[in-house]
């Protein structure tokens, strides 16, 4: 859903910011105009330059905009100038972000284990999906699962031999996979109002839960129950961030978000019914991740902060949490996390841009964990 709008050649009145408003978007404007378009295709460096002295300008700035343009036709002179001007912002400690302030965050990888060992799924550029399977002490070759999907893609073992699957396609429909130890079924769309990655949950009933971030903000449930999709249920709330599913029995369901003010909210059902949302505290910069230990109740809580680091924390049921402790991390991404017995596995994308993986042992303490170690190069 569109959010944000920039009026055409920065030109705007009274009867422009109303229609925006009526319409749910900000309105935006740069600060710095590169004059990049005046080049009409040139890629000498005398257009280069100029390019890049115009943008420089902006230091002078607490938070400069910055415009550029990717026009339809050929720009090589932007393209030139776009390395140079990152690099000097960079050098002098300014960080991208967004218009609300976020930095990009790598899609968040998955991660789930089968009776064939522990597979982890990225997302490559293009929106396709790349499967790397851990077994027998090695990492077996990247495989390619297709899909097309956004910003990242879910994941959880659904019985001892398969791996269900679930993104965002570029129509903000959900689709979901099955992978298995001989191949995996083709992507099937189930609908949505998705605004946000999806999260899985799989119960031992043979129920599968999807939820996700709707285009209206609040957090939205499917679940597959006896060999058949359930309507789509709008579990209201008002999120920023892909919201997060772990089963607590055979039926009952923990979902966790972030609302608007960065904190942490849980919601449950319990015995058919849900309860209200409720803040459980902490804050996150990304998507969390939230998985159930064997025993029935006990979840792990993982989201990444501002800073890039890692928090978790455990709790013996959805209303009783216990503290948060911090794991060291320079984190690019949000965390996907996996409960490997009484161990908590998390993998994650780090600031460096090598997908890495730490395990954690006992209460979760900072001495808890084992370092980060390489997932791939």
């Amino acid at each position: 859903r569109p959010c944000l709008f920039r009026p055409p050649y920065g030109s705007y009145d009274a009867t422009t910011l109303d229609s925006a408003q009526s319409a749910g978007m900000a309105t935006w404007n740069w600060s710095v105009d590169t004059e990049d378009w005046k080049a009409e295709g040139s890629a000498s460096s005398l257009w280069v330059r100029r390019i890049i002295n115009r943008a420089e300008a902006g230091a002078s700035q607490l938070h400069p905009v910055i415009l550029m343009h990717n026009q339809a036709t050929p720009n090589p002179a932007t393209v030139a100038a776009l390395g140079p001007v990152i690099d000097f912002y960079r050098a002098r400690g300014y960080t991208f972000v967004d218009l609300y302030g976020r930095t990009w965050l790598r899609p968040t990888p998955a991660v789930a284990r089968t009776a064939s060992g522990l597979h982890v799924f990225t997302v490559r550029p293009d929106g396709g999906v790349n499967e790397r399977t851990h077994a027998d002490s090695t990492w077996g070759r990247q495989v390619r699962l297709g899909g097309h999907v956004v910003g990242g893609v879910a994941a959880v073992a659904v019985g001892t031999r398969a791996v269900a699957l679930a993104g965002r396609g570029v129509d903000g429909h959900v689709r979901v996979l099955l992978r298995g130890d001989h191949g995996h079924s083709r992507w099937l769309s189930i609908g949505g109002p998705a605004a946000s990655v999806p999260a899985l949950a799989s119960q031992g009933s043979g129920r599968v839960s999807v939820v996700v971030q709707g285009v209206d903000d609040a957090a939205w449930l499917r679940e597959w129950v006896k060999g058949s999709w359930r309507p789509w249920l709008s579990l209201g709330g008002h999120l920023v961030e892909a919201p997060a599913v772990a089963p607590i029995g055979a039926r009952d369901l923990a979902v966790v978000g972030v609302d608007s003010r960065g904190r942490v909210v849980e919601r449950d059902r319990v015995g058919g019914t849900w309860s209200g949302w409720r803040v459980i505290g902490g804050e996150a910069a990304g998507a969390p991740a939230l998985r159930a230990f064997p025993s029935v109740g006990r979840l792990v809580l993982a989201v990444r902060t501002a800073r890039g680091g890692l928090r978790v924390r455990r709790a013996c049921d959805p209303r009783s949490w216990g503290s948060w402790h911090r794991v060291r991390a320079a984190l690019s991404s949000s965390a996907g996390v996996l409960v490997d017995g009484k161990r908590v596995r998390v993998v994650a994308f780090r600031n460096h841009g090598t997908l890495a993986q730490t395990i954690g042992h006992g209460r979760l303490r900072s001495p808890d964990w084992n370092g980060w170690h390489v997932v791939r190069r």
